[in-house]
């Protein structure tokens, strides 16, 4: 549906019934006012009467709701009545006799005569602990059901969305245009999940509507899902984000409500708080990502970073920059937790350090990485590798005193030590960091930034840049083809490339080598774009799927003799190495039955023995056939 779409979370304090109030501010404010460009954060559009004069305007009082002019479409996006982090019930706040008093004056602003309506709902209260259920209000109050809208945020959801559907005159005059959409969300305390659902819902709405979204009042994780959906989906690039509210400030002496107020928010809350635009190459995701990592590392307060993207995405690269910007000359200690992998002990040692005799070969005492880190930021990569112990010590670790210090202990130590440090983590790897264990998660996540793969618009200051780090020696002048003619379109044309930056480090690795071979008079009877093609399909002949025709096994085990397929294997209940060792038995077996022996495998896959280290050979002597 075309035209403009006012979509708001769900009111946590105020309930459903401040859905109409708002809706009412917009309406006052006209259409042309919702229609036009774009507005500055900050901008107020309006400061309208105040809630209850906008309830009546929009049909509390008379039963005769308002229909739609202004707008053409209200959605409301409400959580199970079952979701965990709905507000708890304030019983003793509303009955405590301030609050109730106060209840009962805002109250006859819109129902003179109210107090015996009120009071048989403290009786009931009372009586039974809780807010009652919609049929208790159609029995006692009969024909008043519609003046619930400034109560009925005491209600639970179900309750809310019953009334609302039967009472609130915006919804019975503009049944087909005002959506109660439920998130299909059971915890409204995690943002991912909240933001899925969100996502979820936007994917199948118009694009060309105008879209005006509230942020003000609802659950923070549906303000962060709309950040980041702002952020990733290109429909949400002429939203305008809205606050709501009724501005406290801006009360009139001897009023006793606010005006309600629409004021434009930001839509990259971040980028505004950085103050300065990233100057580096890139698309908007990655000049966000920047600018959400270097605001992150700015802060000084130790809470931990997760950082999610792709390998070879210049995740480990990025972090190290954002961090000499933030803090120049400040500890820089990174590792990889691949290199852990298969041996507790050693992953412990490198992360904590050990004093003298802690084991066999500790003959003296070294300083773990943390403790390294000090005053800096310790970085460790693929953080889905440490083993489940060496993941319990850590996360014992990085709870923090009350002076926000992590405590240490070296293996073999009898006393603790206090270090501050900026923890940053990364992982090329969701589907395993699911698998680990919630607690640990939770502590190395604080904050998670998503790092967007390598786009297309970034090839060319991408490619230049990783030229001049790669540091190569010897090259002849003008050996960087980026300005032959053929070479940035020939390698816009690859793209995506699976491997991000290494992808591109391995061609420019091919073009110094065909570079300073050329130099040194080793003819090359191949162009070098020809050069490039035939190298790097030698690499994907080697990851090649089943020849056409041949149909894919379900099973390694079911396949055909004689034909190559690709492996299936459980990991789940398997340990990495042996997963490797299945592999390798896998294919071995597999490419001497498809070629007939193990030197014809190894020449229907390129592989020159003199190429061949003897440990390959090796390998491939136990887990193949001689």
């Amino acid at each position: 549906m075309a035209g403009v779409t006012f979509v708001t979370g769900w009111f946590r304090r105020h309930g459903l019934g401040y859905v109409d109030v708002v809706v009412g501010a917009l309406e006052n404010l006209g259409r042309s006012a919702l229609e036009r460009g774009r507005a500055n954060a900050g901008e107020r559009l309006a400061e309208a009467r105040d809630q209850y004069e906008l309830a009546r305007w929009i049909g509390y009082g008379d039963g005769d709701g308002r229909a739609l002019r202004a707008l053409d479409r209200v959605v409301v996006l409400v959580p199970r009545a079952d979701a965990k982090g709905l507000p708890a019930w304030r019983l003793e706040d509303v009955l405590s006799d301030a609050p109730w008093s106060r209840v009962t004056t805002s109250c006859e602003l819109s129902m003179p005569g109210s107090r015996s309506l009120l009071s048989a709902l403290r009786g009931e209260i009372e009586a039974t602990g809780r807010f009652p259920e919609l049929p208790w209000f159609e029995e006692h109050w009969s024909g008043h059901e519609h003046l619930l809208w400034h109560l009925i945020n005491e209600a639970p959801v179900a309750t809310q969305v019953a009334w609302y559907r039967k009472h609130s005159p915006l919804f019975k005059a503009n049944k087909d245009r005002v959506e109660l959409v439920t998130l299909d969300v059971a915890d409204l305390e995690k943002p991912e999940p909240v933001t899925a659902a969100m996502h979820s819902w936007l994917v199948g709405q118009e694009t060309n509507s105008r879209l005006l979204v509230n942020l003000w009042g609802t659950p923070t994780t549906v303000q962060f899902g709309w950040y980041y959906l702002a952020w990733r989906y290109p429909a949400l690039k002429d939203a305008l984000f809205l606050k709501c509210w009724d501005d406290k400030d801006k009360k009139a002496e001897g009023h006793r409500f606010a005006p309600v107020t629409i004021e434009v928010m930001a839509k990259d809350p971040i980028g505004s708080l950085t103050g300065a635009q990233p100057v580096a190459w890139g698309n908007d995701d990655r000049k966000k990502s920047r600018a959400f990592l270097e605001y992150y590392l700015d802060q000084g307060d130790n809470f931990t970073v997760l950082v999610v993207g792709e390998r070879g995405t210049g995740k480990t690269t990025e972090v190290r920059d954002a961090w000499e910007r933030c803090h120049p000359g400040a500890p820089f200690v990174t590792a990889n937790c691949a290199d852990f992998r298969g041996d507790p002990g050693v992953a412990r040692a490198e992360l904590f350090g050990y004093v003298r005799g802690a084991h066999s070969t500790a003959k003296g005492p070294k300083a773990g990485l943390l403790e390294r880190a000090n005053g800096g930021l310790l970085f460790l990569d693929e953080v889905h590798h440490l083993d489940n112990g060496t993941r319990s010590t850590l996360l014992t670790a990085l709870q923090t005193n009350h002076q926000g210090e992590f405590t240490i202990r070296r293996m073999g130590a009898d006393q603790s030590t206090q270090i501050t440090f900026q923890p940053v983590f990364a992982s090329n790897n969701p589907a395993k960091m699911r698998k680990l264990e919630p607690d640990f998660v939770d502590r190395i996540s604080q904050r998670i930034l998503e790092w967007p793969s390598l786009a297309l618009d970034e090839l060319d200051g991408a490619w230049d840049d990783v030229w001049k780090n790669m540091k190569f020696q010897a090259l002849p002048e003008g050996a960087n083809p980026i300005h032959e003619d053929w070479f940035l379109p020939w390698l816009r044309a690859r793209h995506p490339f699976a491997g991000n930056f290494r992808d591109l480090e391995r061609i420019a690795i091919l073009v110094a080598d065909y570079r300073r071979m050329a130099a040194r008079g080793i003819a090359n009877t191949l162009p070098l774009q020809d050069h490039l093609e035939a190298r790097l399909q030698d690499r994907i002949e080697l990851n090649a799927p089943p020849p056409t025709g041949r149909a894919p096994a379900v099973s390694v085990n079911d396949a055909p003799k004689g034909v190559l397929v690709p492996f299936q294997f459980d990991a789940d209940h398997a340990t990495e190495s042996v997963f490797l060792d299945e592999a390798r038995r896998v294919f071995a077996n597999a490419a001497t039955d498809r070629y007939g022996s193990q030197t014809a495998a190894v020449q229907a896959l390129r592989v020159k023995g003199s190429r061949m280290t003897k440990a390959k050979m090796h390998v491939w002597r136990n887990l193949g056939r001689d």
